[in-house]
């Protein structure tokens, strides 16, 4: 694995190498996982990467202090943990990390710097979670049911624990991980469905099975879909067609359209670079 650090000037240092979590059981170096970066609160980078025994590996390094390096790989546990890990920083900058398997993997590090392991109840997902920390301090996650492939959003409030009933937002299964981004009371979502287009649902509440509106259309995406509100505060769904260009959509959730209006972006490049 390796880092690299964008400088003020908006030039970036050279790649450096993190080696590889060596697994405590297999004592191998491959079949790692994709990592999952985080900045906490307090100017601390963690990295985060399923190792080969298919537990968590973890190393960090505290931007904040001069001459600071990093740490050495520490695996902090987990069982038969897949691919894909979800790291998000609180309202208050403590790290929380979750991670899938045969069961649901969570752990939060906080102005201590140790990784504590937090016990849940969730059962397993069908994907990789994606999670999102909310202003007031709550939390939203979603992910597809490992039975039927449905859409879901669960929430937690801010110091308690996950609601235990997941609400489904329909769907028929799909690729990737789920997208979701926080409006209001509730949340869009995206993902690239098993038709291969991308599915954008609104669930004005979070925590209610009513008010959800779905729309399906655009183009059939490369990769996933990815969701942001705009300078107007409109939702904005963006995905990268088989053709390379990105497409955009927008959603006014005061005024909401019958279908997404995609559009094409292009590229002007300036007449002096011969391009």
């Amino acid at each position: 694995m390796v880092v690299a650090s964008e400088r003020a000037d908006g030039t970036f240092s050279p790649w450096f190498g993190l080696g590889a979590p060596i697994g405590v059981k297999t004592k191998d170096t491959c079949a790692v996982g994709c990592p999952a970066t985080v900045v906490d609160g307090r100017g601390v980078l963690h990295v985060f990467v399923r190792n080969a025994d298919k537990s968590v590996s973890w190393r960090h390094r505290d931007l904040a202090a001069p001459g600071s390096v990093w740490s050495d790989w520490r695996d902090i546990g987990g069982h038969r943990v897949r691919d894909g890990l979800a790291a998000t920083v609180t309202p208050a900058g403590d790290v929380e990390l979750h991670a899938n398997g045969h069961a649901f993997w969570s752990w939060s590090i906080g102005e201590d710097g140790e990784p504590h392991a937090v016990r849940t109840t969730l059962p397993p997902l069908g994907d990789p979670p994606t999670v999102r920390t909310l202003i007031d301090g709550g939390t939203l996650l979603a992910a597809r049911q490992a039975d039927t492939g449905e859409m879901t959003i669960r929430s937690r409030p801010h110091g308690g624990p996950w609601r235990q009933r997941a609400i489904g937002l329909g769907g028929e299964g799909g690729y990737g991980v789920v997208a979701i981004q926080p409006h209001g009371n509730g949340a869009f979502l995206a993902q690239r469905g098993r038709r291969g287009l991308v599915e954008t649902v609104w669930q004005p509440h979070a925590d209610r099975t009513d008010g959800v509106r779905r729309w399906l259309g655009g183009p059939g995406p490369i990769q996933r879909p990815a969701l942001a509100t705009d300078a107007r505060g409109l939702m904005m769904v963006a995905a990268v067609g088989p053709d390379g260009h990105l497409y955009t959509a927008r959603i006014d959730a005061e005024n909401l359209p019958r279908t997404l209006e995609w559009r094409a972006w292009s590229l002007s490049w300036p007449k002096e670079t011969g391009l």
